[in-house]
């Protein structure tokens, strides 16, 4: 059985994509990186998780949430969300 993982839409010329990058690592959280700069159906993706815009970091949870641009409690709070199972924290 795969493991569920995050997915991390991102460029490499993004500042925000590689602390996020990082981060999951750090925690132990299994995540796959897609760049969208060579993928047109990533880009595509991304533009409808995001309402017509490219914004990168885009995180997309195994249960389906988004997030684009979190800033590091946000993405933190998902990341324990996503261990415990429990709604991240803010989230109703």
């Amino acid at each position: 059985m795969d493991t569920p993982e995050i997915v991390v839409y991102t460029t490499q010329w993004c500042g925000d994509c590689i602390v996020v990058k990082h981060l999951p690592k750090d925690w132990a959280v299994p995540f796959r990186e897609v760049d969208i700069s060579g993928d047109d159906a990533a880009r595509e993706f991304v533009r409808g998780a995001t309402h017509g815009y490219l914004s990168v970091p885009a995180l997309v949870f195994p249960d389906g949430r988004v997030l684009v641009e979190p800033s590091r409690h946000a993405l933190r709070s998902a990341i324990d969300a996503e261990r415990t199972g429990r709604p991240p924290m803010g989230s109703t």
